[in-house]
Order: structure tokens, then C-alpha cells, then sequence
């Protein structure tokens, strides 16, 4: 059973992106992985010792192929040697194959034990239907059709899935330089994690496949496909249950808030869907986006893997692979690190205060030795992590909460006292009334979890230190969440990341209540319990669905003109890669320039009209730029200081705001502006200094 329903789940995988894109795309995309990503890994796993189950070592495998193969091309490239890239790649793909041949010709193998997963069970079925519900719901709510090129040349870009055109411009920048540039604020490093984005990048490079079509299509296929084997996986070696697995998989991908749906349509209406973003309740929101959560969360279950076979076997290949994985977890979402490594400490403080002793000490150490120098690296190298500021203050969406449900006094009292925090009692106190109420409104059926959950943290009984490494991970979780606050250095009442903890914590509860769910079927009225479970399952995905209804009909679909299509494809086409454009971010259209022009142009700002510039500089240089740029567009050759304090190789103009431009040429002391591109709506000058 499990073979025919593994190889069947491929396959849809395969068939939807020839559907959606093209059949060759979908071809070179997925012997793609095979070659690039999962023979090396099958190789890595099998000098690394890992016996594991045959699901696991398919997981690993293409954990370890994605991660390693990522890492090889982000050193070759930094080095400037990315012809060596491909022996390499062909290297491990010749080892992985010779791996692959020698286990399947072994004599003593039987048919489970060469396919893919060596534990059959009834849920299989359940485990595919949940990949092919994520497909239909991503094509329902527009997903691979967030970009639209009409007969005449014009375009239509919807900002749902959010942010992809950041990415696409990500991934042109890391084909020209890495370590990257910002694209937002040229002349800084890129503030982001960007190994999805990279990942995005060595397809692009070594296949040729379309930007767009790799992010809005084909990688959030294999993401997807890739995270729900690792919750399946991992959720049965800690459970050994497929049910619990079967579960969890259903409620981080399809859950949604669980109660929300109700309380959503009673406070907000129609847009009730907004409960899901004002609590940050769902597991399942972030994934819905062009976002380093989606495949970060593969590698988060999939650390927790190796964590939890660390603990029990003496075999060392686990704990450095856990190492590994908590390590390039930081290069997708370094809040997942945070928590595992602060659940490894206080799991090593916890055993050694009741045991006296700590015989779980070379895993931990291994773990936290391992990836604390590779976070070191790349957080302080290779992107301006001065740019972000990291303080004790209350999460700032506990205050949002109280907004959404109607409490506006109450809300106005508490931005008072909670927005300029300091370690007070009156703050301190305010934070743990808010806490039961914002946890009891986003946890939904999680928090049946909590008690199990938190059971082996406080008690003094030997338990299973994976136990406790869970429980304490998910305090540390609900601590850096609700005290700490992580925004721009100089924008405080900026978004708060510090959600991205609570998103992890949401995680660990959704295992934690996915093993107690079995135990509560199994008891009394066994059929009430199982309609109570279904009923709150469907509230789940009623929340999703009313979610997602509720972002498809306030999503803003940019209509881009002919006329702007052709100047960007003037760029692309005319116009040198490290190029770096001008333009006027406070416009009218300054947003949407800055993303087509980084987008789909793959051309670096002087300055983006985007929200995320304040991630890539300070707050008086983006205030420098922004005063700047507006005298020179008035006056190039009177206010001269900005060709002189910054390099700019060509000014976009948009005429309906200027007026008539400067004409052919304009010729100022120290540069000259040349037009080179004009049409109805755009004209682009070229700048010699």
C-alpha cells in the first residue's frame, strides 16, 4: 500500500505541474531533484550511518540533497568557481546512484524494504489525500495564477502569494553576486534569509527553468510534498503512531485556527477571515505565501527527527546531522533555530537539576556546537543583521486581539502602557493577563496538547528527554514571542517578527495534541468523541477556507500597461545586469515600479518604494535617499550631490508625474543624462559620469 500511494503522490505532483506550467518544465524540474538533490543526499545519509526507516531515509535524503547541494553552490559561487559546482554535482549523484544500485541488489532485501517506505498502514490513503486537498486549495485560491499575461502585451501580478516578486528579484540578484546585495537599497547587503531564494537560483542556473514559474509553480510543489513527509515521518518516530501522524499533517497544512471560524464570522463578519492574521493562530497562513517558512518547516520536523533518534541511539551520525539541519534552519527561518537550541538548553538544565547528572550531553553539545558558528557566520557575514533590532518589549499583536475582538478602550490602554515597555510590574502583569486570552484564542484544539505538553517539564520523574526538550522548546517559544520584540532598528511600531516564535510554538503544540487525540478516541463514547474531533476538524478548515476567501477578495491585483511591460523589457534586454535604477519611491507608482523593476526586470533600487527597504538600511539613510532622489528628479543638474554620493546607471520616469522629463539629452557638470527608452507612459535616461 504504501509504495502504490507514494509513487501515486509523486506523480500528481508531476501531472499538476505539467498542467500548470509546461510538460518539459515539469520534467527537467523533477529529474532535477532526483539528480541534484536526492542521490546526493542518499549518498550523505549512507556514509552518515543513518539506519533508519525507509521514510525516514527518503526524507533525510532529500533534506541532506537540499541543504548540502545548496550550501556547494553558495561557496562556489562565493568563490567565483561555479564551473567546479557541477562535478560536484555529478559526483554526488554518481555516488548516490552506486548507493542506490548496491542496496537494491542486496540479497537479503524484501519488497518493503526497498520501497519507499518500510511501514504500510491503512492511513497512506489519508497521507495522499491531504497533498492532492493542498494542491486543489492552492489552485482554488489563485496560487499558480498570480501572474497573467494578457493578448496585448499588458500584465496582472496579484500580491497573493505576498512577497513574490521580492523573491523573484532574490533570486536575479544571487545569480549576478553572493554573498547578495540589497535590491531594495543599493550599496547595503541583503538583510534576509535567502537559501530558498538560492535554492531557486542553482535550478534557474543549471536547468534553465523559468524564474516564475519556479517560485509560483514548481518549487511550492515539491515544498509542500516535501514538508508533509517530513511531519509524517518525524510525527511517527516520536508518536509510533501513523493516526498521530496522519493528524498532525492534517492540522499544520489544512487546520487553520480550529475555533476561529465562528468567533471570525461573530467580531469581523465577512471578514472573519482577518481572526486567522489578528491572533496568529493558523499553522497554515504562512505557508500559503512565496515564503522561506514553507520549506524552513520541512527542515524544522526534520531536525527534530534526528534530535530525537540522537537521544536514543549512541550512533553520532544523528546528533551532527541534527546539527546540520538546526544550522541551515537559520538560512530559512532563524526563529526555528532560536527555539531549538534554547529547548536544548533548558532540556540540559532541567535533567541535570532533577538527575544530578546529564547523559544526554554529547548530543546536546554536538547539536548547539555545530550550528551555533554556522549561524554566527552567516547571520553576522553575509547580510546587515545591524539593521534589526532585537528588545524586551510585549508583542505588539496582543494588542491587535483585543482590537479585533471590539475591545478598542481596553486596546487604547494597553498601547499606553505595553508600546514604550519597560521591566515594570504594571507592563509584566499586563503581559500575563493577555497571554491565557491571546493563547485561548489561537491555539484552538492545541490546546488539549498543552497538558501532555507541559507535563514532563515540571515533573521530577525520569522521562523521555525528548519530552522534555518539546515542552521546553515551546516555553521558549511563548517566552521570546510574548516579551521580546524583533523590528527594524528604527521603526519600533514596525511588524513584529517575533510571531515567527509563536509560529514554531503552534508546531510543537500541534504534535503534542496529535498524540493525545488517539487517547482521547480510545475512550467511553467512543463515536461522540469522534464526532466532536470531526466537528472540530471542519471548523479548521472552515477557519482556512474563510481565510483564504477572505484574501482573494482583498488581495490588490496590479495592472501593469503595455507600455510598462516594454520598458521593462527594455531593461532586461538593454541594460546590464548590475545595473542600478532610479526612480521616485514616494510616486504614485513608486511600489509597483520598485517590484516589477526588482521582479521582473531583476534589476538593484536606489531605493524601493517597498515597506521591506526599511529592513536593508538605516532609517536616516532611506531619509537621505528619499530627500535626494526627489531634488534631483526636480533638478538633476542644480542638485548634482546624488550622481556624485551614489553610482546610478539609469533613471526611470514615469511622464504622467513628471511632465515632459528632460528631453533628448541633458548635460549637467560631472554627468549627462542620455534618453534611451521612451514611450506613452515611461521614459528611462542612461547616466554618464
Amino acid at each position: 500500500m504504501a509504495p502504490v500511494f507514494s509513487l501515486f503522490m509523486a506523480a500528481t505532483g508531476v501531472i499538476w505541474a505539467a498542467a500548470v506550467s509546461s510538460p518539459t518544465e515539469a520534467a527537467i524540474f523533477f529529474g532535477g531533484l532526483l539528480l541534484i538533490v536526492y542521490l546526493p543526499g542518499r549518498f550523505i545519509v549512507a556514509v552518515s550511518s543513518l539506519d533508519g526507516k525507509k521514510g525516514e531515509s527518503l526524507l533525510l535524503s532529500l533534506l541532506a540533497g537540499m541543504v548540502s547541494i545548496t550550501s556547494m553552490y553558495w561557496i562556489f559561487s562565493a568563490i567565483g568557481q561555479r564551473q567546479w559546482f557541477l562535478i560536484v554535482v555529478a559526483l554526488g549523484a554518481a555516488a548516490g546512484l552506486a548507493v542506490t544500485i548496491k542496496s537494491l541488489m542486496s540479497r537479503d532485501h524484501t519488497w518493503e524494504d526497498i520501497s519507499i517506505f518500510s511501514f504500510s498502514s491503512w492511513y497512506w490513503p489519508g497521507f495522499f489525500v491531504v497533498y492532492l486537498a493542498v494542491i486543489l486549495v492552492l489552485h482554488l485560491s489563485g496560487y499558480f495564477n498570480a501572474i497573467g499575461i494578457g493578448h496585448d502585451g499588458s500584465a496582472s501580478i496579484a500580491n497573493f502569494p505576498d512577497d513574490g516578486l521580492f523573491h523573484a528579484g532574490i533570486v536575479h540578484e544571487l545569480l549576478r553576486n553572493i554573498p547578495p546585495g540589497s535590491i531594495l537599497v543599493s550599496g547595503y547587503g541583503l538583510n534576509y534569509s535567502y537559501f530558498m531564494d538560492l535554492f531557486a537560483a542553482l535550478f534557474h542556473s543549471l536547468l534553465g527553468l523559468e524564474i516564475m514559474s519556479l517560485l509560483y509553480v514548481l518549487l511550492p510543489l515539491f515544498f509542500f510534498g516535501l514538508l508533509i513527509l517530513s511531519i509524517y515521518v518525524t510525527v511517527s518516530a516520536l508518536s509510533g503512531s501513523s493516526l498521530s501522524a496522519l493528524l498532525c499533517t492534517f492540522l499544520v497544512i489544512l487546520g487553520g485556527g480550529m475555533f476561529n471560524f465562528i468567533p471570525g464570522l461573530v467580531f469581523l463578519g465577512w471578514d472573519g477571515g482577518r481572526w486567522e492574521l489578528a491572533f496568529h493562530a493558523s499553522t497554515t497562513v504562512p505557508l500559503f505565501f512565496i515564503n522561506p517558512m514553507l520549506p524552513g518547516l520541512a527542515v524544522f520536523y526534520g531536525a527534530l527527527l534526528c534530535i530525537e533518534r540522537s537521544f536514543k541511539t549512541s550512533a553520532p551520525g544523528w546528533a551532527i546531522m541534527a546539527g546540520i539541519l538546526t544550522a541551515a534552519l537559520s538560512q530559512y527561518k532563524i526563529f526555528g533555530t532560536a527555539i531549538i537550541i534554547s529547548g536544548l538548553a533548558g532540556t540540559a538544565f532541567l535533567l541535570l537539576l532533577k538527575h544530578k547528572r546529564l547523559p544526554h550531553l554529547f548530543p546536546i553539545l554536538t547539536i548547539i556546537g555545530i550550528s551555533l558558528p554556522l549561524i554566527f557566520y552567516h547571520t553576522v557575514t553575509q547580510s546587515d543583521a545591524t539593521q534589526v533590532s532585537t528588545r524586551l518589549a510585549p508583542a505588539s499583536f496582543l494588542i491587535l486581539s483585543l482590537e479585533y475582538l471590539g475591545l478598542k478602550t481596553l486596546a487604547a490602554q494597553m498601547r499606553d502602557i505595553l508600546v514604550d515597555f519597560r521591566p515594570g510590574f504594571e507592563g509584566v502583569l499586563w503581559v500575563l493577563i493577555l497571554m491565557p486570552s491571546h493563547i485561548a484564542g489561537s491555539m484552538g484544539i492545541r490546546i488539549f496538547g498543552l497538558p501532555s505538553l507541559m507535563r514532563p517539564v515540571f515533573s521530577f520523574r525520569a522521562i523521555d528527554p525528548m519530552k522534555v526538550f518539546l515542552g521546553c522548546s515551546f516555553l521558549a517559544g511563548l517566552l521570546l514571542t510574548y516579551l521580546v520584540s524583533v523590528t527594524p532598528r528604527d521603526y519600533p511600531g514596525a511588524y513584529n517578527n517575533s510571531v515567527w516564535f509563536y509560529a514554531f510554538s503552534l508546531h510543537i503544540a500541534t504534535i503534542s495534541v496529535s498524540q493525545t487525540i488517539p487517547s482521547f478516541l480510545s475512550r467511553g463514547t467512543r463515536w461522540l468523541r469522534i464526532l466532536m474531533l470531526a466537528s472540530a476538524m471542519a471548523a479548521g478548515v472552515l477557519s482556512i477556507v474563510q481565510y483564504l476567501f477572505w484574501s482573494s477578495e482583498n488581495r490588490k491585483i496590479t495592472h501593469i500597461t503595455p507600455y510598462v511591460m516594454q520598458a521593462i523589457e527594455y531593461i532586461k534586454a538593454r541594460t546590464p545586469p548590475e545595473s542600478i535604477i532610479l526612480l521616485d519611491p514616494s510616486g504614485e507608482k513608486g511600489e509597483e515600479d520598485s517590484s516589477i523593476i526588482t521582479g521582473l526586470a531583476g534589476r538593484r533600487l536606489l531605493l524601493s518604494g517597498s515597506y521591506l527597504s526599511i529592513y536593508q538600511a538605516p532609517a536616516r539613510e532611506i531619509q537621505i535617499r528619499v530627500k535626494s532622489i526627489s531634488e534631483f528628479l526636480m533638478d538633476p543638474c542644480r542638485n548634482r550631490g546624488l550622481p556624485d554620493a551614489h553610482r546610478v546607471d539609469f533613471v526611470w520616469i514615469r511622464k504622467e508625474s513628471s511632465g515632459g522629463g528632460w528631453g533628448d539629452a541633458l548635460r549637467c557638470r560631472g554627468f549627462s543624462l542620455e534618453k534611451v527608452f521612451e514611450n506613452k507612459e515611461v521614459q528611462i535616461y542612461r547616466v554618464f559620469q
